[in-house]
């Protein structure tokens, strides 16, 4: 795909349009005199003709040569817009301009893009930060970590009951300070029933301290409902079995109130 000036397209039209009306024009009056010549004049129309011919040809082929040559490559620009964007080393606005409105067209796009994903970063950074004001204020011992994982989040109240600092857990490996547990049977489990896997009897060490409880491992799901996060608390069983109690009061609240929204709109359309 190329992309070619409207000037120079145009120029190429009626170029061509016109050696052809020419063309065009001396066959018909050869083929209207032909009964009139005499053959030394039919000979000197045909070599007419074939010479304007091989001056329209000729003429054709340099200006789509030079349409070529001033002509851009859409697909090559983009790949190298592409390539150099994927190492951060070009400015977008400067490169496209060589596009044309195409590449106005374009870099107005991706300032849209940008914006979006500035809006969102913010956004991000925001609900990260409540997360943590959350679990730094929260009562409970709470763990919060990826599917890889690795521990991002942790309560202050885990932190006060082993006596170690944010950093003994913060990009730590869960594996690394609770004993008896296979990550990956867990993921594997939650997997399967999208709901909470409670381990019994686990240990959690440090150099100088242990604690022992029953630990539940909360999924947290994404907007896809893929698995996205896993939270871990470490109580006894009556506090985990009051948070369950909760959690379903709250789910079950959400959904008698999404099937009284549902309800209304339907109401409202009929």
């Amino acid at each position: 795909m190329i992309l070619v000036k409207r000037g120079y397209y145009y120029a190429a039209m009626i170029i061509t349009c016109t050696f052809l009306l020419i063309l065009c024009v001396m066959f018909y009056q050869t083929l209207n005199d032909m009964a009139q010549l005499s053959a030394l004049q039919l000979k000197f129309r045909a070599e007419n003709v074939v010479f304007i011919s091989i001056i329209s040809i000729v003429a054709m082929l340099v200006i789509f040569f030079v349409m070529h040559r001033r002509s851009i490559n859409i697909i090559n620009e983009l790949d190298k817009v592409t390539e150099l964007t994927r190492h951060g080393r070009y400015s977008a606005g400067d490169y496209l301009k060589r596009l044309g409105r195409i590449g106005d067209k374009i870099d107005g796009l991706m300032f849209e893009l940008n914006h979006l994903n500035d809006m969102k970063s913010l956004k991000i950074s925001s609900l990260t930060a409540i997360i943590q004001f959350l679990v730094e204020n929260i009562n409970l011992r709470l763990i919060i970590c990826d599917i890889q994982g690795n521990v991002l989040h942790c309560s202050v109240r885990f932190l006060v009951d082993l006596g170690v600092e944010r950093s003994f857990f913060i990009n730590k490996k869960l594996v690394s300070f609770v004993e008896k547990i296979e990550f990956e049977e867990i993921l594997r489990e939650i997997g399967q029933s999208r709901l909470p896997v409670l381990k019994e009897d686990v240990k959690i060490i440090t150099a100088d301290k242990s604690v022992t409880s029953s630990v539940e491992f909360h999924p947290v799901f994404n907007v896809r409902n893929e698995l996205s996060n896993i939270m871990l608390i470490a109580e006894n069983k009556s506090v985990l079995g009051e948070l369950s109690k909760r959690a379903d009061q709250i789910t079950t609240t959400v959904t008698k109130a999404q099937r009284k929204i549902t309800d209304l709109f339907k109401k409202n359309k009929q």
